[in-house]
């Protein structure tokens, strides 16, 4: 498909098809400075390839590590989401070392078809998972995610993860300003959609809206915003550091099925860091 540019109004996107990379090569640069807030690029996975994948998913096959999401949000992980993690990380990589091993089983050739494509968009950068604390650690690349009907996920910005405990060490490989992406293998029925609203955070301002022992929140009923819903086999790229987002709940009978991480600059090389 071609490129397809929205740039009226705060939040300025483009969708384009996987096959046409090379006419944005300079994308999560563009991100990273503000020119742009998101890419939506089709067709990461074809239709065909979606059904096996799903029906994976939905009989917890292979055996991914289960964690989840607050009761209320009626969501989960495969894999262990670093937002929600004891900062006594030792166990954190222990269980990435068999997430990554259900994770080549489940899609052999996920993380190399990610981490291409966003190499792509960022004039060929390597992006790799961050390494951990010893030699040989590694964070988790990304974490799968469930949405049972009326799941959602609460308003946030993603720099404001910087200051949870867990991150201690990541701080220290990063640069601070978070990007995310959002690849989608099942788009539910009706909802859940990534809802950006015309509100910034920067990092030296972040502060934890999604914490509820946190009073003064944005009104958000009161800010423009901009809803996309991404397509099975789709991948929406934005700047959830800096960006108020949340997922509106999921309507109908069917599971949203989500593959996301984070991503920031590495502060040691030339390259990105890619986790869940």
């Amino acid at each position: 498909m071609p490129l397809t540019s929205h740039l009226d109004g705060f939040f300025r996107w483009i969708e384009i098809g996987v096959e046409q990379l090379d006419h944005c090569d300079d994308g999560l640069q563009r991100l990273w400075q503000g020119e742009l807030q998101g890419i939506l690029v089709h067709g990461v996975y074809a239709e065909t390839e979606l059904p096996e994948l799903v029906s994976s998913l939905e009989n917890h096959q292979p055996k991914f590590l289960q964690t989840w999401f607050p009761e209320v949000f009626r969501s989960w992980f495969y894999g262990r989401n670093l937002n929600l993690t004891d900062p006594q990380l030792e166990p954190y990589f222990d269980e990435a070392i068999e997430f990554h091993r259900d994770l080549r089983e489940w899609s052999p050739d996920f993380q190399i078809r990610v981490s291409r494509l966003l190499s792509r968009l960022a004039q060929g950068a390597e992006v790799t998972a961050p390494p951990g604390i010893k030699p040989q650690q590694q964070y988790m690349f990304t974490t799968l995610r469930g949405h049972d009907p009326q799941g959602y996920i609460p308003a946030h910005c993603d720099n404001e993860f910087f200051l949870r405990p867990a991150y201690q060490h990541l701080t220290s490989l990063c640069e601070p300003h978070i990007l995310s992406y959002v690849l989608s293998f099942a788009a539910g029925d009706a909802g859940a959609a990534t809802e950006i609203f015309d509100f910034r955070q920067s990092f030296e301002s972040a502060r934890l809206i999604s914490d509820d022992r946190y009073a003064n929140k944005p009104d958000i009923d009161a800010i423009e915003s901009v809803k996309i819903r991404i397509p099975a086999g789709s991948m929406l790229i934005f700047d959830s550091g800096r960006y108020l987002h949340r997922l509106t709940p999921l309507e109908g009978k069917a599971r949203r099925w989500t593959a996301c991480s984070f991503m920031a600059k590495s502060k040691l090389s030339s390259g990105i860091y890619c986790w869940g």
